[in-house]
This record gives structure tokens, C-alpha cells and sequence, in this order.
């Protein structure tokens, strides 16, 4: 459930205006999606896959995912966009989620539903819209152009954002010999303020040592605070280098780094993203599941300090001691 990235003020008065905003906000086209759009202090924007025809928990648990977070962040306004061409389950999900954020008070600006370049009211009948639709083009709407403007990616589609994690080459795997955090937290902060990929052979080094928890830890509490924007999605763009460099046997603790400096610039599609090829990896990774929940629940980019929460339990990263106690 991604929180939308940083954007400009955009005014929504129409339904293209609802549909366009859509992909702006998540970075990529949605399809076979339910996204709900919120507005207002606390809003966020969460996209969800859609459950099967004729599963009425599977519709129960997506409108029960999506009301925590609503409820907990005291939302006011939202629409209801779903992008699919099966009507019928459409109006299903709509009817739900409509009925449940009633009850939570929230104000539906409005309820779609869209497939290949055409709307329709998600529920019922509308004045002036025909049986087979309303054509809209969400690539030439404004929207589109200002997030160019502002040097965003709105990608094709979730498999596309999926693909620039795949991996380019292997590293090299060279033996261990020790964990040294100290080493660890300067490549990463030097690369990231450097905006570039490290040589092979300390990519390497780097992702078998975060196979330690300790090392780990100490390069995720450098990540740059969502305050530095720039610094922040600069971190987002080193570990997801580094995730398309690994061989998939060390890719868990550099996904979930990755998910985690996505989450906290703001870019939680790429985060989700990142939690799945980790899980892939190995699904116990804890780090993993931590930034899933901070997903889940919508938490604020930059409400969770990784370097204040490890404090009582890790050394400093350059102590003596390299193995200390971890999070985990």
C-alpha cells in the first residue's frame, strides 16, 4: 500500500483529472488494481490488487487493509478507482469499500471504474455518461506532462517497475573473512553522496557482509532522513544499483535495504516491489517485514529513525566490536 511520493499541488475538478492523477502518484499505470485516492491531512494514496470474481472475503480483507490505515490517519476525503473490465466485480468491491469508508465518515469524492482508455461510474448510472463509456488519455492529460516537468517516471505498468530490479550481472562472491561495519557505512554513504555503483569487487564484499545482521544494521541507520529529499531518493537509487547487481542468494538484506530507503523517499511502489524480490530471496528476512508493515499502515516517510530504534541495541558503526546485538 504505497504512500504517493512528494508532488506538486494538483487540482482535481473530474473524473480524468481522478484517472490521471492515478499513475502520477504510484509511478507506474495501474491495471487489474483497486486505488484509493485519500485528500486532506493524513491522506495517502494505496494501490491494491484486486480479488478473484465471486470472493467475498477476498473483497472483506481488501476493504478491512485499506480502513486501518484510513482510520488511523483520520481521513476525510477519498475516490475509489478501479481499474478492470470486469463490471461486475467492480461494483462488488466499490459497493464495499463505499459502505466502509461511510462508516469510517469519509467523503467518496467519487467511484470509477476504467479499463484501455475508458471510464465508467464503478456503481449504477450517471447523467451524460453512455452505456459504453467515457474515452479518456491519461498519458496526454496535464498531470502527466507536469510530472515530467518535475523529472518523474510513470512507468507502463507494476511489471515494468518490477524489471529495473532485475539483475544486470553477478558479483563476485569473494571469501569472508570478517564483517567490518566501518568499511560498510563509508562505501554506501560515499556512493550515495557520489551517485554512483560501487567497483565490483567492494559490491561484493558489501553484499555478502550484509548477510550480518551487525552490518546491516549499521548501514541501515545511515539511510538519509526523508527531510533530505534529495539525499533520500539518491540512497533509493544506490541500493536499487545494488539489488540489480546481486546474485539472488544475497539479494534479501539489499532488497530490503532498498524497500526501506524507497519507503522513506516517499516512492512506496518501488518499496513494495523491493519486498518482493527480497521475500523471493528468503521470506524470513525480518528488515522485510518491518518495512511491509510501515507500507501497510501507511506510516509517514521519515516517522521511523532506524539510527534512534537500533541504539540501545547496536554499537556505534565504528566501534570496536562489528557483531554486535541487531535488530534482526
Amino acid at each position: 500500500m504505497p504512500r504517493a511520493r512528494e508532488t506538486p499541488s494538483l487540482t482535481v475538478r473530474t473524473p480524468e483529472d481522478l484517472l490521471a492523477l492515478a499513475p502520477v502518484v504510484l509511478g507506474f499505470t495501474p491495471t487489474d488494481s483497486l486505488v484509493l485516492l485519500t485528500f486532506g491531512p493524513g491522506s495517502f494514496h494505496a494501490r491494491a490488487d484486486l480479488p478473484a470474481r465471486g470472493d467475498p472475503q477476498g473483497v472483506d480483507d481488501l476493504v478491512t487493509m485499506l480502513l486501518d490505515p484510513v482510520r488511523h490517519h483520520g481521513v476525510s476525503r477519498a475516490a475509489v478507482l478501479l481499474f478492470t473490465s470486469d463490471a461486475t466485480l467492480a461494483r462488488s468491491v466499490a459497493g464495499a469499500l463505499g459502505r466502509g469508508l461511510s462508516r469510517a465518515r469519509v467523503d467518496v469524492l467519487d467511484s470509477l471504474r476504467a479499463h484501455q482508455g475508458w471510464w465508467w461510474p464503478a456503481r449504477g448510472r450517471r447523467p451524460g455518461v453512455p452505456e459504453w463509456g467515457v474515452p479518456y488519455d491519461a498519458a496526454a492529460h496535464p498531470f502527466a506532462a507536469q510530472a515530467v516537468v518535475d523529472g518523474r517516471v510513470t512507468l507502463p505498468s507494476r511489471e515494468a517497475l518490477v524489471d529495473i530490479l532485475k539483475p544486470v550481472a553477478a558479483a563476485r562472491e569473494p571469501a569472508w573473512a570478517s564483517a567490518e561495519r566501518r568499511w560498510a557505512v563509508a562505501l554506501v554513504r560515499d556512493h550515495v553522496r557520489d551517485r554512483t555503483v560501487p567497483e565490483p569487487a567492494a559490491l561484493a564484499r558489501l553484499v555478502v557482509g550484509l548477510g550480518s545482521f551487525a552490518v546491516r544494521d549499521a548501514v541501515w541507520a545511515t539511510t538519509p532522513p526523508a527531510q533530505a529529499a534529495e539525499a533520500a531518493r539518491d540512497a533509493a537509487d544506490l541500493w536499487t544499483e545494488v539489488v540489480r547487481r546481486c546474485p539472488r542468494r544475497w539479494r534479501a538484506p539489499a532488497a530490503a535495504l532498498l524497500a526501506y530507503a524507497a519507503w522513506n523517499s516517499g516512492n512506496g511502489a518501488l518499496a513494495w516491489c523491493a519486498i518482493d524480490v527480497a521475500d523471493e530471496a528468503d521470506p524470513t528476512h525480518t528488515l522485510t517485514g518491518l518495512v511491509a508493515h510501515l507500507l501497510t499502515a501507511a506510516i509517514r516517510p521519515g516517522s521511523f529513525d532506524p539510527a534512534e530504534a537500533l541504539s540501545a541495541s547496536v554499537p556505534d558503526a565504528l566501534g570496536e566490536d562489528p557483531r554486535g546485538a541487531s535488530a534482526g
